[in-house]
């Protein structure tokens, strides 16, 4: 399940949901997303900068704003305002936007815009964030289909429409985006990061935020899966009060990976092969993983072992299988070995061996 209005920039409403359960023992996995695109060899899912850089706006724009940003980094440099894609045909385009600002103490109003190459809008969001009418929630959010029939290519406009603020803000291509043939800005360079698109919930020290590896390749991770890291700068979102700003917290995550694409009875892709229905994503592997983690427990306990949902998460990531195909940010520690972490729980002593099959 995913949420477009989770914040990207501290622990939102579902984040603070699950440190409640996790401090009352549960243990929680969650999928890491499918929210990555590769150009190339190019991770080009995610835009951000350190700081909002302001410049003249493209003619056009239904509400222009004060100004809009500049995506050159180079302060010497010739400044751009609008960051290029192209859609093949039938190609969507999911955009999630947000700003360093914590809910409910948004000062500044953002929106993003989506224009042809003529300057027209395409899309827009334009909603007020900021003031007392506002939303109070920093995120600016479009959708887009190229239903031409032929390649187009458009630009991405960010606005500050109201407020003097100039925080850091970021945009990431959510799991809808399909068929993106071109990035302009399409490596990081400066204080600018291209990239990184696991957030919400799934980048949260409270879960255990699972990757993707295919069945049938597992020194692998799925081109689709979330990469990391994610960073917060903000304390938690309790009540209706605007959190402080806190030290830097970097999450390392996804923290493993584990199987998807397995067979079941219903769901998803057809194998004619199999003749069974694959079920394909993080939300595939996210369950695998917990029941690797039941087993491990179920074994912890029958030797008066007390795990919790960090020391779990610590042996599961000791034991994981490294990728070598994939850093870390994609794989976390590495894929799940179910036996590695059974047999690790287990004393020397134990007299029912474990039997790989």
């Amino acid at each position: 399940v995913y949420y477009y209005e989770e914040p990207l920039f501290q622990d939102g409403p579902v984040s603070v949901a699950i440190s409640d359960v996790v401090g009352s023992g549960v243990m929680y996995y969650t999928s890491a997303g499918n929210s990555n695109a590769d150009l190339n060899g190019l991770q080009v899912a995610s835009y951000e900068a350190a700081s909002y850089r302001p410049t003249t706006c493209p003619l056009g724009l239904t509400y222009p704003g004060k100004d809009c940003h500049n995506f050159n980094f180079n302060p010497t440099g010739t400044a751009v305002n609008a960051d290029q894609v192209t859609l093949a045909a039938n190609g969507t385009l999911d955009i999630d936007l947000q700003w360093s600002e914590p809910w409910n103490g948004v000062v500044t109003d953002f929106d993003l815009y989506l224009l042809d190459m003529s300057g027209n809008v395409v899309e827009s969001d334009y909603t007020t964030n900021s003031g007392p009418g506002g939303t109070q929630q920093p995120f600016a959010y479009i959708y887009h289909q190229n239903l031409t029939g032929s390649p187009q290519n458009y630009q991405i406009v960010i606005t500050r429409y109201d407020g003097t603020g100039t925080p850091r803000i970021k945009f990431f291509f959510s799991q809808n985006t399909s068929k993106l043939t071109y990035v302009e800005f399409n490596m990081s360079a400066g204080e600018d990061t291209v990239g990184p698109t696991i957030s919400g919930h799934s980048a949260s020290r409270y879960v255990s935020s699972v990757g993707a590896t295919p069945y049938d390749n597992a020194n692998s991770v799925e081109i689709f899966s979330s990469r990391g890291p994610a960073a917060h700068y903000w304390g938690p979102v309790i009540g209706t009060l605007a959190a402080s700003p806190i030290e830097t917290e970097t999450l390392l995550q996804p923290d493993f990976t584990a199987t998807d694409l397995v067979c079941t009875t219903f769901f998803f892709i057809y194998d004619g092969t199999s003749k069974c229905y694959r079920f394909q994503g993080t939300s595939a592997a996210a369950p695998h993983a917990a029941a690797v983690a039941a087993l491990v427990l179920q074994a912890a306990r029958r030797y008066h072992l007390n795990l919790n949902q960090y020391s779990m998460k610590a042996l599961l990531q000791s034991t994981a299988v490294t990728i070598t195909t994939a850093d870390s940010y994609a794989a976390g520690a590495g894929r799940l070995d179910a036996f590695a972490a059974m047999t690790a729980i287990l004393p020397y002593h134990a007299s029912v061996p474990i039997v790989s099959r």
